[in-house]
């Protein structure tokens, strides 16, 4: 699990669709330029590098999916 400094839980990949930190769930400001994964929510990213992705406090590492 990811917590940010403002104690959001952030949940990469996907887009940012099923992140809370986003500005637009979070109603806040959003926390993507403070989130060491923000790569990962670009549309640029390739969802296949998840697959060879081992870090263990990423929810899609492995290719798994965020619950």
């Amino acid at each position: 699990m990811i917590i940010d400094v403002t104690g959001i839980e952030l949940i990469p990949g996907n887009c940012g669709r099923d992140c809370p930190g986003r500005y637009e769930a979070a109603g806040l400001n959003c926390c993507c330029n403070e989130c060491d994964y923000m790569i990962c929510c670009l549309e640029t990213h390739d969802p296949e590098e998840c697959i060879n992705c081992r870090d263990q406090d990423c929810p899609h590492a492995g290719g798994g999916r965020a619950i």
